[in-house]
């Protein structure tokens, strides 16, 4: 509940923000939601820990909540990321900042914090990732929770994860490019679109049950405009800044009505829950 009304919290503000003519609008109040859902979730993580001796049935709804726990705690890094990288496109003046000068980029305290935020949400999907690699390894069913009987390898919970990966890994990429490392940060974007499954969202046979989620859908065309503004700074990559735009405008026109043009902060209120708790 805290984790959603962070997002809410960021709506007024960017919509307060327009109404006021751009006039920028503190995201304290998202931030501060945000963090109360990190200790929120600190606390339930221990509660889970104290009860987790439990054997059989039990065990195993542990194990579900557990990941629960972690790939909620990851969204919540990337919506504090996103809202530090971007939330000011939605609220500064087109064209000066509130002193009166040109707009600059993010301020340099600002995007360490913002790296850290990424780097962390990052840190627990790859903690996933290994897990999954150690459980096959070991023989057992590969899904690398324990003994729980959750399979992510199978139908809409893979895509699922690997676009929230993938949204992880666009929002690193995007700090390395904010930093001026762009070769890095292409390297991470390109990573980034390969869990994003960009392909499987522009293509014509993608309605199966993997993409009736649009937020995953916004994650995936979120990628592809972040690595077309990457392309759009360096010489002689006009076409591969065309050719992700073009992409990021199909992912986008796929969308139902309802859900076409809007924010990337709105894909932040979609939890991936392993256990459908």
């Amino acid at each position: 509940s805290y984790s959603k009304q962070g997002v809410a919290e960021l709506t007024c503000a960017i919509l307060k923000s327009q109404c006021m003519g751009g006039t920028p609008v503190p995201y304290d109040a998202a931030m501060n939601v945000w963090r109360t859902a990190l200790n929120v979730l600190d606390d339930v993580e221990q509660l889970l820990v104290a009860s987790s001796s439990g054997t059989g049935a039990a065990a195993l709804r542990s194990d579900d909540q557990s990941m629960f726990l972690k790939t909620t705690r990851a969204r919540v890094y990337c919506n504090m990321t996103w809202t530090i990288l971007f939330s000011h496109l939605y609220m500064d003046d087109a064209s000066t900042t509130s002193s009166g000068n040109d707009k600059k980029g993010i301020q340099e305290e600002s995007l360490k914090i913002a790296s850290e935020y990424a780097g962390l949400a990052l840190q627990i999907y790859d903690g996933i990732v290994q897990m999954q690699r150690e459980q096959s390894a070991e023989g057992g069913n590969g899904n690398g929770y324990g003994n729980s009987n959750i399979n992510i390898n199978s139908n809409s919970k893979q895509h699922e994860f690997r676009v929230s990966m993938g949204r992880a890994l666009a929002l690193v990429a995007c700090c390395y490019a904010s930093a001026g490392s762009a070769v890095t940060a292409e390297g991470l974007f390109q990573s980034a679109l390969d869990e994003l499954q960009v392909s499987s969202f522009s293509s014509p046979s993608s309605s199966n049950s993997n993409h009736k989620n649009p937020l995953t859908a916004i994650d995936a065309r979120s990628g592809l405009v972040y690595y077309s503004q990457l392309c759009g700074n360096w010489e002689k990559r006009d076409a591969d800044q065309a050719k992700h735009q073009d992409l990021a405008l199909d992912v986008d026109g796929r969308l139902v009505d309802a859900w076409k043009g809007k924010s990337s902060i709105y894909s932040g209120l979609f939890f991936m829950s392993l256990g459908d708790l």
